[in-house]
């Protein structure tokens, strides 16, 4: 029963992290479309955007991830 509960908690760890980084896929195509509206396109585009999805997608499951891991370990300790 207690392997059940540790895989629980690694799976809504996992989902945390996906949905941080999907959005923060979505904050950058944010940002790219603001690039666009104001005219402000770097010389080298495809590394510019690729870098941005890249750490964006990573800060965004890092985020989430570790607010995830913070919120599930304060509920277990006030549920000592």
């Amino acid at each position: 029963m207690k392997e059940d509960s540790r895989l629980e908690k690694g799976r809504y760890c996992s989902d945390s992290a996906f949905y941080g980084s999907q959005i923060g896929i979505i904050i950058v195509a944010l940002h790219i479309i603001h690039h666009v509206i104001i005219d402000a396109i770097p010389e080298d585009t495809l590394a510019h955007v690729a870098r941005e999805l890249i750490a964006g997608a990573l800060g965004g499951a890092i985020l989430f991830a570790v607010f995830n891991f913070s919120v599930r370990r304060l509920r277990n300790m006030t549920a000592l």
